[in-house]
């Protein structure tokens, strides 16, 4: 596994129940990721927050908390109302909008250059036992009063072949990946490596496998959740005898259910992301006709190469 680039840690945020919550730093709440989707025509990007829905679904408005350059954190109202949410996948998004501040926030973002495509799937070889990692808050250290994301390691476990139950969230397109996860990790990038020397199949069943000379670091998905454990609980009579009772406890199977990068695509390529930033481009090319080619003057997101 290659070490992780800072910027893949700087393009992460953490989503609170409120803003009370993120100035203190509660152990509340979930992660999110910045998506950069380039502006057409110019050296720009349209910025995308983007995490799980079940989060967002969770209260009528949240708290984003970002970071600004000089080292203070920033908040950000996350009113559900704002979002899209896809309807047959855990995503949601919402284009960053303008506000007082945002020109000093401290941020990456994700390129959709950097999204697996289902064409390298094959290409690569990529599968079960392929390396992964993902990026997002370990809440009980999380930093308290300023983001301090954590990477946790593992492996695909399955490929989505078959959807994955999902709660009342219903059944959902999903890698299953062997990985630790634990509450506030919902809505984390993952991202799948692969280094030189990786060895790989041949078609033919007959070769051993070969090793391969490409290197490899791509958007795997997003991180709806862990694959839940119930296991029955048993009494004891007082003769010493056991038998299954109605209840059950609750537990975590170790498996991180992660959502495909491509349910992402899809939803920044729907009709309704393609009509907003369609207006939003109209609005921004009246407004560099009226105010000039002046970034600092006209203070509006495109205009800043991130």
């Amino acid at each position: 596994m290659p070490s992780i680039p800072s910027r893949i840690l700087d393009a992460v945020f953490f989503i609170y129940p409120g803003e009370e919550e993120a100035r203190l730093g509660k152990r509340q709440g979930g992660t999110g990721f910045i998506v950069g989707y380039p502006v057409d025509g110019r050296p720009s990007h349209y910025l995308y927050l983007t995490t799980a829905a079940h989060i967002i679904r969770a209260k009528e408005s949240l708290c984003v908390r970002m970071m600004l350059k000089n080292g203070e954190p920033y908040f950000l109202s996350a009113k559900q109302e704002d979002w899209w949410f896809s309807d047959d996948s855990d995503i949601a998004i919402t284009r960053l909008q303008w506000t007082s501040g945002i020109d000093q926030l401290q941020f990456q973002f994700v390129h959709i250059g950097l999204f697996m495509r289902d064409e390298w799937i094959d290409d690569f070889r990529v599968g079960i036992g392929d390396d992964v990692f993902m990026v997002g808050r370990f809440t009980p250290y999380d930093g308290e009063q300023v983001n301090v994301p954590t990477v946790r390691y593992g492996h695909v476990s399955m490929m989505p072949e078959r959807r994955v139950p999902m709660g009342k969230y219903g059944d959902i397109e999903a890698y299953l990946v062997d990985m630790g996860n634990r509450v506030g990790f919902s809505g984390s990038p993952v991202f799948i490596s692969g280094s030189p020397g990786r060895l790989i199949w041949p078609a033919d069943s007959s070769l051993p496998p070969q090793p391969d000379s490409r290197a490899f670091m791509w958007l795997f998905g997003l991180c709806s959740g862990v694959f839940p454990d119930e296991t029955p609980v048993f009494r004891r009579n007082e003769n010493g005898e056991e038998s299954k009772s109605d209840f059950f406890s609750k537990g975590y199977t170790g498996m991180a259910i992660i959502t495909p990068v491509h349910k992402i695509t899809e939803m920044l390529e729907s009709k309704q992301l393609v009509e907003d930033r369609k207006r939003e481009n109209e609005r921004m090319t009246e407004l560099l006709k009226r105010e000039g080619d002046d970034s600092k003057k006209m203070q509006i997101p495109f205009r800043f190469n991130f």
